[in-house]
C-alpha cells in the first residue's frame, strides 16, 4: 500500500507513475461530456469557454504569485497558516484582475480578436 501512496511534488514535477496512466480517463470523460452538452445548449458552451479561460489564467499565474508571496511573507516573519490565508486571499483577485486586463487590452494572447 505504501508503494501506491500518491507523493506528488508539483514544484519538482514528480508524480506517481499510476497517476500518469489514469489521467487520460477523466480528461476523455470531460471531453465526451462537453461534446454531448454542446448538442443541447449554446449557453453551456459559452460558460465552459469563460471557465476555461479563467482557469488557464489561474493556472498560469498562481505559481509566480505564490513564489513571490512566500518569499515576502517569509521575510515578514508570518506564521504558516497566515501565509496560506493571505496568499489565497490575494492570489485569486490578482489572477482574475490580470485576466480582465489581458482580455480588455490584448485579447489576441488568448485567441480572442486579432492583433492589428
Amino acid at each position: 500500500v505504501a508503494y501506491l501512496h500518491p507523493d506528488v511534488n508539483i514544484r519538482d514535477n514528480q508524480y506517481p507513475w499510476y497517476l500518469c496512466l489514469t489521467a487520460p480517463v477523466p480528461v476523455l470523460a470531460l471531453y465526451y461530456l462537453s461534446v454531448r452538452l454542446s448538442q443541447f445548449d449554446n449557453r453551456i458552451i459559452q460558460w465552459m469557454k469563460v471557465c476555461g479561460v479563467s482557469s488557464l489564467f489561474l493556472f498560469a499565474l498562481h505559481g509566480p504569485i505564490y513564489e513571490f508571496g512566500f518569499i515576502l511573507s517569509g521575510r515578514l516573519g508570518l506564521e504558516e497558516w497566515l501565509q496560506v490565508v493571505l496568499l489565497f486571499a490575494f492570489s485569486i483577485p490578482l489572477c482574475l484582475g490580470a485576466e480582465h486586463l489581458v482580455l480588455r487590452y490584448i485579447p489576441c494572447i488568448v485567441g480572442k480578436g486579432r492583433l492589428h
